[in-house]
């Protein structure tokens, strides 16, 4: 069950981890969905990293549940991702998210570097700053 005004890391994965979110346009849609429901009064956005085939979100929750804000972000992204594809009906992302309560004792600011560090990880930029597709509110 989740909580208004908990901190929450959430983790979407794309359906068959498709790179579905390489490209600009389709990285940009998912931030969009992001500050939609920022805009919305739905959430928070403190930091997130959109991946070729995931993303993180580090939100607080503000209205709704967490299953209902991340039903309402997958819904919209994959709208927008099949009509710019052409495609009509196309699973973008697979069924299931993970999320993590962030504890009143964890460090969220180390939590966000993690997140915005996932591409340097991952191997695909040397640099967090040479990857287009991340943010966090603390700069």
């Amino acid at each position: 069950m989740s909580a208004i005004g908990q901190a929450y890391v959430i983790t979407s994965i794309c359906s068959q981890r498709q790179p579905f979110l390489s490209d600009l346009y389709a990285a940009r849609c998912v931030v969009n969905g992001f500050k939609s429901c920022d805009e919305l009064g739905l959430s928070q956005t403190l930091a997130f990293v959109v991946m070729p085939d995931h993303f993180h979100w580090l939100l607080i929750l503000q209205k709704e549940g967490l299953d209902s804000l991340v039903r309402r972000l997958k819904s919209s992204t994959a709208i927008e991702l099949n009509r710019n594809a052409g495609t009509v009906g196309r699973t973008v992302w697979q069924t299931s998210f993970h999320d993590h309560a962030v504890r009143y004792d964890e460090d969220v600011q180390a939590i966000a570097r993690y997140i915005v560090a996932n591409p340097v990880r991952a191997g695909l930029v040397q640099k967090v700053g040479s990857y287009s597709y991340w943010d966090a509110c603390w700069l």
